[in-house]
């Protein structure tokens, strides 16, 4: 008994910090709502394009997105789903631009402006 309100104790101290607890929140609460999301989206036909892109309850648990507030003696607790309307994956590349750009400067002679135009444009890719 000690020893489970003491794991409540430091989920609810972690709550204060921004780090939701698998404690306060099961992951099979989260795991059902992500099903029953996705379940709704897939049978509303103006919804069907959407997506949620959380797809496991580990990334509810990391992503500090959800807002805590006690009401009388409840603590009820908000997650973010977040959902994008873009049916496909998306890929991702990483650019190495000190090669590419090093490569490019050999092979087309580039005035200055132009190069530094270059690598701000590869840095914005490279944050992006």
């Amino acid at each position: 008994m000690l020893n489970e309100l003491d794991n409540i104790r430091i989920a609810i101290e972690d709550l204060v910090h921004g780090q939701l607890s698998p404690v306060l929140l099961p992951h099979q609460i989260i795991a059902y709502t992500l099903w029953s999301l996705h379940h709704d989206l897939r049978q509303n036909s103006s919804l069907h394009t959407c997506t949620v892109l959380g797809h496991t309850t580990a990334d509810y648990y990391c992503t500090h997105s959800f807002v805590a507030a006690q009401q009388g003696s409840k603590l009820t607790i908000g997650l973010n789903f977040p959902m994008s309307s873009v049916p496909t994956s998306l890929t991702l590349y990483q650019i190495q631009f000190s090669q590419f750009l090093s490569q490019a400067i050999k092979t087309s002679p580039m005035s200055l402006k132009s190069t530094t135009f270059l690598m701000e444009s590869l840095s914005h890719a490279q944050l992006t």
